[in-house]
């Protein structure tokens, strides 16, 4: 065996940025599901940012919001997010409810990156966990406004 046996299974760590408590219209970069250590999977929306009340995240910056599969609050959480992704209010649960189902999930993760360049709201805070008392940040999303395309400008 070589030095880099294992290598071809081996997969990259991003060793992510994530956000800070602010506000900020960010542009989806990618939205994907990768396993990581000890079999654990992750839902990830990696993101630049688009406008930004926190100067550690100034426009450009990239940053990800990483969600633990299998906690109690992931698939809530998800849910809002993809809602928000596709111009719906996360709040407006009857809305959510009818739109926001497992294929347009796993469509979302696809190798087809629908949601790539979509614009959505994040505003971020600190809280501290009910269980462990723990700070932990809240990631709450929202639809915003889509910029022009320069198909739409003419």
């Amino acid at each position: 065996m070589g030095l880099f046996a294992g290598i071809d299974e081996a997969q990259v760590g991003s060793g992510g940025v994530y956000f800070q408590p602010g506000k900020y219209v960010v542009e989806l970069l990618k939205v994907f599901v990768m396993r990581g250590r000890n079999n654990v999977d992750f839902f990830i929306a990696e993101c630049r940012v688009v406008e930004s009340d926190n100067e550690k995240h100034p426009v450009g910056h990239k940053a990800s919001w990483v969600v633990k599969l299998g906690q109690e609050m992931a698939m809530p959480n998800i849910k809002g997010f993809i809602a928000a992704a596709n111009e719906i209010d996360p709040h407006d649960d009857e809305t959510v409810n009818a739109e926001v189902k497992a294929e347009v999930v796993e469509y979302a993760v696809s190798d087809d990156n629908p949601l790539a360049g979509i614009h959505v709201g994040l505003q971020t805070t600190i809280i501290i966990t009910k269980k462990e008392k723990k700070e932990f940040t809240k990631h709450e999303w929202s639809p915003v406004d889509q910029p022009e395309t320069e198909a739409e400008e003419v």
